[in-house]
């Protein structure tokens, strides 16, 4: 058996557009590094929830993908939240093709103080036009996290496995 025979097939061999495929790793790799320390906020009303703020978010879209889209597919009122589920899509740098993410979010409305049940006559003046935008931007984030870990894809998982390419390597000097 001669050396050929003895290695293992790895999914770099079997790739027919290597050159791409290597951009491709480039790219997932920048694009799975974790953000900077000082974007990350923690949350104000979640204890040891941590988040990036839409600001990042929507600057690292622009500046990452240039062209991206953004639609809010449907909102409702759910209980006392109010929910929005939306739909992000990017057009990837490498190959051209739009790809589309879902992202959900949601909401407690503002009610007033000492309110004990879900009464339409209890909600803060304004609630809504507060509420509705914040569970949109919840939405944006939650569909951008799938993207990478720079969206804030890993911020509260105990556990994270670091992105490696099987298409070739990279230097995240050159990023």
């Amino acid at each position: 058996m001669n050396n050929i025979e003895k290695r293992k097939t790895t999914i770099a061999d079997l790739v027919i557009n290597k050159e791409q495929s290597e951009k491709m790793a480039s790219f997932q790799a920048m694009i799975n590094q974790a953000p900077p320390k000082e974007w990350i906020k923690d949350h104000p009303f979640i204890k040891g929830y941590k988040y990036l703020p839409i600001e990042r978010v929507e600057s690292m879209l622009r500046s990452v993908f240039q062209k991206w889209e953004w639609k809010v597919n449907d909102y409702r009122v759910i209980a006392n939240s109010i929910t929005v589920h939306g739909t992000l899509r990017v057009l990837e740098p490498v190959t051209n093709e739009w790809l589309s993410y879902d992202g959900l979010g949601a909401v407690d409305i503002q009610m007033k103080s000492g309110s004990t049940s879900f009464d339409f006559s209890n909600i803060v003046s304004g609630a809504i036009q507060k509420n509705l935008p914040a569970a949109e931007s919840y939405a944006l984030k939650d569909a951008a996290e799938k993207l990478g870990t720079i969206f804030g894809g890993n911020l509260n998982r105990k556990d994270e496995i670091n992105f490696k390419s099987p298409y070739g390597k990279w230097d995240a000097d050159n990023i």
